[in-house]
């Protein structure tokens, strides 16, 4: 997003959180409070509970992720009780446009506070359950709505962006930046992804799938954006293994009967999150470590993380890990060589702690791991998949191309390894090779023109991370929205409870 859209959203969004609080402060005072509360951080959802006559315990949900994205609209339809708009018209405008009905409530000569949220249904046969009914329904609609078009919550699984995106990290993920999606499998259940939680369950029907649609958004998708997508080759898993890729099972020789693979459509589908280093019509090449984008060297993301050869006199502790904020899937112990004393590491952490950890009395060699293949790849495992002709490791990799919308290209046996899967599963076309001759859609071809424009994805942690090196290219219509607010996180390995709050990284936008 460039400076001035960016400035022209900020202000937007600035201006709808002011007009909000500016509504709660006037109603604040037609409810007997003083108004300077309602400006007042989390302190102003306690006296709201006192305006509304709810328990106290009620705050607890404030701090509960996911949870907490629902309880402003749960407020705002209690707040409408309240001050005796409890129509459906009310309380739908109250949780679209709060900005908007807040103020029109706070400034009205018409609305008055009549006390509890259920006086504007006294002398009714209503029960607390069906108060308790029409509050969640309201706020699952509410947030639904805002989950699929606006932001989304999304919390930072793995270590393959670090130390950008750190394990721990809740972020907002915004849908509007690149344009919202319509959902393509319309029926799901309410703020769950692909599984229902406790029941483990599918948590959607695909009887029904509609054809893609993204609406306008603010920007494209450029170089060197987060992205939140879904995983191109998380349309099919292993039920006992549905943390990994199927395909790159296969590869390696598992095989599976059919009633151990879950199928899954595109927006159900993994989220990952990670870099975007190239996009639609782009040439990618890594050489010795060193990503180039068109022949020119890319960005290089700050802190971003390698894989190093670390050997110390004693094994490292848990007190090392936390100090130098090493995530233990940042570390493993090798098998020493006969000839060294020691125990011998590998360690992904940032180049500017190097020089740091080299001057630690027990380390006696730190070395950079550059372009060694490691026995997996000879299994094929790196996209194209093919490594009697492609034979390349994660730091000599390419050149790559990447496709484009409404290019054009000359298909070949050796070239076909890359847009097979483009041709087959993302744009949906028949694909056969009969006596050396290529067929689409049951006609002999040499020529193939992209639908879809697509994306190569990389994480920072440039040697602990799978990504587009492994399965190929992202397309359009599995981008989720960016990264967008870091508004919490926790690392679990730090010590004490305020310690484990990384506070440097508390709401805070993604840049």
């Amino acid at each position: 997003m460039n400076a001035g859209i960016a400035s022209i959203y900020y202000s937007v969004f600035a201006i709808m959180f002011i007009f909000i609080h500016v509504g709660l402060y006037k109603l604040f005072e037609k409810a007997g409070e003083s108004g300077w509360k309602a400006l007042v951080p989390f302190y102003n959802y306690y006296i709201c509970l006192q305006i509304i006559d709810k328990p106290k315990w009620w705050m607890f949900w404030v701090f509960l992720p996911i949870v907490n994205l629902v309880m402003p609209f749960i407020i705002f339809v209690e707040l409408c009780k309240s001050f005796g708009k409890g129509g459906l018209g009310a309380q739908t405008m109250a949780m679209l446009i709060p900005f908007i009905y807040l103020p029109y409530m706070g400034f009205s000569n018409d609305t008055v506070y009549e006390g509890s949220s259920s006086n504007i249904y006294a002398g009714q046969a209503r029960s607390a359950w069906r108060e308790w009914a029409d509050a969640i329904i309201f706020a699952l609609i509410a947030a639904t709505f805002i989950r699929t078009f606006f932001v989304e919550a999304y919390k930072i699984p793995t270590s393959s962006m670090e130390s950008t995106m750190m394990i721990g990290d809740h972020l907002f993920v915004s849908k509007f930046h690149f344009g919202a999606r319509f959902p393509i499998t319309p029926i799901a259940f309410p703020l769950a992804h692909h599984t229902m939680p406790v029941i483990k369950t599918k948590a959607y029907w695909d009887g029904i799938s509609l054809p893609y649609f993204r609406f306008p958004g603010l920007q494209k998708v450029h170089r060197n954006d987060i992205v939140v997508f879904n995983f191109p080759e998380g349309d099919t898993v292993v039920s006992m293994q549905q943390n990994q890729s199927y395909y790159t099972l296969k590869r390696l020789g598992n095989t599976y009967r059919r009633d151990q693979l879950i199928i899954r459509p595109v927006d159900k589908e993994e989220n990952y999150v990670k870099r975007c280093v190239a996009v639609a019509g782009d040439k990618l090449e890594v050489r010795q470590g060193t990503l180039m984008i068109n022949d020119e060297e890319a960005y290089k993301p700050p802190h971003m993380q390698w894989s190093y050869r670390v050997t110390v006199s004693h094994q490292l502790s848990q007190e090392f890990l936390r100090k130098w904020h090493i995530d233990e899937s940042n570390i493993r112990m090798l098998n020493a060589p006969h000839n060294t004393n020691g125990f011998v590491y590998v360690i992904h952490m940032p180049e500017d702690i190097v020089e740091s950890i080299k001057q630690l009395d027990f380390v006696t060699d730190v070395h950079k791991i550059i372009g060694e293949k490691e026995p997996v790849y000879r299994y094929s495992i790196l996209f194209p998949n093919k490594y009697d002709e492609y034979p390349w490791d994660l730091d000599n990799y390419g050149p790559v191309f990447i496709p484009k919308a409404g290019e054009t290209i000359t298909l070949n046996p050796r070239n076909l390894y890359f847009y097979k899967r483009i041709i087959q599963v993302y744009e949906h076309n028949s694909l056969q090779i009969k006596d050396g001759k290529l067929y689409i859609n049951g006609k002999q071809s040499t020529q193939y023109t992209f639908r879809f424009n697509y994306y190569f994805m990389m994480g920072d942690n440039r040697h602990n991370s799978q990504d587009s090196r492994f399965w190929g290219f992202v397309p359009e219509d599995h981008i989720v929205g960016k990264a967008w607010f870091v508004w919490f996180s926790w690392d679990k390995n730090a010590k004490g409870f305020f310690n484990k709050i990384r506070w440097e990284r508390f709401m805070k936008f993604v840049h």
